[in-house]
């Protein structure tokens, strides 16, 4: 978590980090108890990226920053925040309380027809990021993009849509999009892999990497798909329902479950961790930086 986020991976190699999704202080220790590194906060009744009232933001986010694990919300979907920048979702606007979240994130459902969908992504960024960040000098918001892999059942933009325009928001724009997310938008019809193939997540991961951003998976994945998944070269594999009891996304999270699933990600991704060390591979690691998810959470 320490480290900068200066150095590179070219030569080396990781395997991924694990993000769990939590609806409270008590999942966010189960979680924390069994292993996660990353803590993200939302309500899994209100969708896939259902905000969690700021009341639960705030306090997983102390807990967060009382163990030194990263945390990050979930703010809903851009069509939940109305022209006027009301929300229509959740409990309450974000407030500079949250301003320490080490990233956030905010989906583009029902945009497939609007044809400035970018912009009025971007706008409702800006609007976040002032609640989050009013102060001139506060820290600059990180942001990550949401694919959904199943976007034409969310009407979101396309996956190449969505990487085309993060790849052209520089690095010094106003909202700094650290990484992407590929997740899905429907819980009841499918997983990631019903909706994308290896190859296609492959392709859009190198794109982004080679950005310098992070490349994260979610999508009601099981321990079953890991082998699978490991061609895509994850950054970052992002579970709720995996880690429930149950495997059911709104039941409560497992500390046992947690500490499983960081063991088979371990074994699973061991392998291809070494192979891309080995002499003949040379630098065969993208040019993410060395700690850049965690750095950037």
């Amino acid at each position: 978590m320490t480290e900068s986020v200066s150095e590179t991976l070219h030569g080396k190699a990781s395997t991924p980090q694990l993000l769990v999704s939590v609806q409270s202080t008590t999942e966010a220790t189960a979680a924390v108890t069994g292993g996660c590194e990353i803590l993200d906060v939302k309500d899994p009744s209100r969708g896939s990226l259902g905000m969690a009232a700021v009341s639960v933001i705030e306090d997983v986010l102390g807990l967060g920053l009382s163990v030194g694990v990263p945390v990050s919300a979930a703010l809903g979907e851009v069509c939940d925040w109305a022209s006027d920048s009301s929300f229509h979702g959740g409990d309450g606007q974000p407030t500079a309380a949250l301003s320490h979240l080490s990233f956030t994130k905010i989906g583009l459902a029902n945009l497939i027809h609007e044809k400035n969908w970018s912009t009025r992504w971007q706008d409702t960024m800006s609007f976040l990021a002032q609640l989050l960040s009013p102060a001139a000098d506060g820290p600059r918001r990180q942001w990550v993009a949401v694919i959904y892999a199943d976007w034409q059942q969310a009407a979101a933009p396309s996956p190449d849509e969505v990487v085309d325009h993060v790849l052209s928001c520089g690095s010094s724009t106003e909202n700094q999009i650290a990484g992407v997310l590929v997740d899905t938008w429907s819980k009841k019809s499918g997983r990631l892999l019903d909706s994308m193939t290896v190859e296609q997540l492959r392709k859009l991961g190198e794109r982004v990497r080679k950005s310098n951003r992070f490349f994260a998976i979610a999508g009601r994945l099981q321990t079953h798909t890991l082998d699978a998944l490991v061609p895509v070269h994850p950054d970052i594999i992002a579970v709720r329902s995996a880690v429930c009891r149950g495997e059911v996304r709104t039941s409560v999270v497992d500390a046992e479950a947690v500490r499983q699933l960081r063991t088979e990600i371990n074994n699973t991704f061991a392998a291809d961790a070494t192979a891309k060390r080995s002499p003949e591979n040379g630098s065969a690691c993208s040019g993410l930086p060395v700690g850049a998810a965690h750095d950037q959470f």
